[in-house]
C-alpha cells in the first residue's frame, strides 16, 4: 500500500493467537507500546496508556488496537514502514517484542518539507 509524506495513516494491530498459551485479548497486557518508523532517526511512538510523548493505541475490540500516525510524523518518513510492538507482561508472563513490516511504503514528497502542518 502506498502513502505519501504528510498524510495521516490509520492503522490497526490485530492480536493473532498462535498457541493455546498466547494472550486472548489486548486487555491482558499491562501496557503495549508500538514504534512506527522507516528509519530509526524518526520514530512515531504509541502507547495503550495515556502518556506524554506517545500517540494513543485504542482497544477497538479484544483483539484489535487502532491509531493514527499523524502527518507531522509521516512528513519526515520515507520508505518501507515498520512497526515494533512491545507487550509489557502481567501475572509474570514473558515479555514479548515483535517487529513487522506493515506493507506500507511512504513515498517521498519533497514539497511537504516546505508546508506547515
Amino acid at each position: 500500500m502506498v502513502h505519501y509524506q504528510g498524510e495521516d495513516i490509520e492503522f490497526a494491530l490485530s492480536l493473532i493467537k498462535l498457541s493455546q498459551n498466547d494472550m486472548q485479548s489486548w486487555s491482558e497486557a499491562q501496557r503495549i507500546v508500538a514504534y512506527f518508523y522507516t528509519h530509526t532517526n524518526h520514530i512515531a511512538k504509541f502507547s495503550s496508556l495515556n502518556e506524554s510523548g506517545y500517540g494513543n493505541l485504542v482497544v477497538s475490540s479484544p483483539t484489535q488496537l487502532t491509531g493514527v500516525i499523524r502527518s507531522a510524523d509521516t512528513r519526515v518518513m520515507s520508505g518501507d514502514l515498520y512497526v515494533d510492538i512491545y507487550i509489557y507482561p502481567t501475572n509474570g508472563d514473558i515479555e514479548q517484542i515483535r517487529r513487522f513490516q506493515t506493507g506500507i511504503n511512504i513515498i517521498s514528497t519533497p514539497i511537504k518539507q516546505e508546508t506547515k502542518l
